[in-house]
């Protein structure tokens, strides 16, 4: 099970924690709502014991995606240049800078876990609060009953999980969601360092960037072209100052698939630019297919068949009219 799997079950047992106290006693008596806050010290105690024994395999576990995609960056360069390598180096699990790399990554990605945890818990008590004085104020002026409020809120909860982040547009992440994005993210940061790394170690200047049918706009215009890593080769652009790397939708960026290749000199290149207006329509496509699929999961997550097949419908639409792949994992939740 992935760090993001495991740390929606996580999310799932707090929001069932939250959702077991606020339904005990009366709920639509007039001392209800004094009786729960009481226990917003239980709650805490619940969800931190939770945290406690389940964020250090999260953890773990995340440091186990980090390092594996690490090493196995590294491994493949060292296979993709056995035939032209400048200099040999110290074996891949040897290799002191390599380590640095990977453990840089790792501590970033177990921060980020722990600050993640104590997100969901601070989060887990103002929603909490906020539902007591809500159902409350529902029940008194005759909008619904207490119940009712708290049916609906745990309704929410179930469905979109705890907010884990806000982000500049206002969109509201929940934490498997954002979980996902700093796992991935990560990975792809640590995959490019320790290829990087290890082109340095083998004295490899020269690197081909891949290329596919629907890259993002600020990838497209750098694919299938060959960089200089350390500027040492003339004639060629450096692969970080003048391509789109360091952008988090750029080169090598969250969700990017592109990588890069040893190049030699004068060999024939395994991959070239497609054309601009062609990438743009697949990309377009690909835009189109990854939001049918956040529908989907959506609406299993809230329990709408009605809705799943809708969209499942759409989707089988999209896929057969333009020859696309269809990617089930995406539809799938924990």
């Amino acid at each position: 099970m992935t760090a993001a799997a495991m740390l929606f079950e996580m999310e799932t047992e707090i929001i069932h924690n939250m959702i077991r106290l606020l339904e005990r006693g009366s709920v639509d008596s007039a001392i209800w709502q004094a009786e729960r806050l009481t226990e917003l010290g239980l709650l805490k105690s619940r969800n931190r014991k939770i945290t406690e024994r389940e964020l250090p395999k999260i953890i773990e576990q995340a440091k186990t995606e980090i390092k594996a995609a690490g090493y196995s960056a590294a491994k493949r360069i060292d296979w993709l240049a056995s035939d032209n390598k400048i200099k040999d180096a110290l074996p891949v699990s040897a290799s002191p800078r390599l380590r640095e790399v990977i453990g840089t990554w790792e501590n970033q990605t177990m921060n980020q876990m722990n600050n993640l945890g104590m997100t969901l818990i601070k989060q887990s008590e103002r929603l909490y609060i906020d539902t007591i004085y809500k159902a409350t104020a529902e029940r008194l002026s005759g909008v619904t009953t207490s119940r009712e409020a708290i049916a609906k809120a745990s309704s929410e909860w179930r469905a979109k999980g705890l907010p884990a982040l806000v982000d500049k547009a206002g969109r509201q992440w929940s934490s498997e969601a954002y979980a996902q994005v700093v796992v991935r993210s990560n990975v792809r940061q640590v995959s490019t360092e320790t290829a990087a790394e290890r082109c340095t170690e083998l004295e490899i200047d020269l690197v081909e960037v891949s290329s596919h049918l629907g890259a993002r706009p600020l990838c497209e215009p750098y694919q299938g072209k060959v960089y200089s890593l350390h500027g040492k080769t003339k004639g060629y652009p450096l692969l970080y100052q003048d391509t789109s790397y360091g952008d988090p939708a750029g080169l090598f960026g969250c969700n990017c698939r592109h990588t890069f290749y040893p190049y030699q000199p004068g060999t024939k290149k395994t991959y070239n630019p497609y054309p601009k207006k062609e990438n743009d329509k697949v990309y377009e496509l690909s835009q189109q297919q990854r939001k049918l699929e956040r529908s989907i999961r959506q609406a299993k997550r809230e329990e709408n068949p009605g809705k799943v097949k809708e969209y499942q419908s759409q989707m089988r639409t999209l896929v057969n009219d333009n020859n696309l792949t269809r990617e089930y994992a995406r539809e799938q939740i924990f």
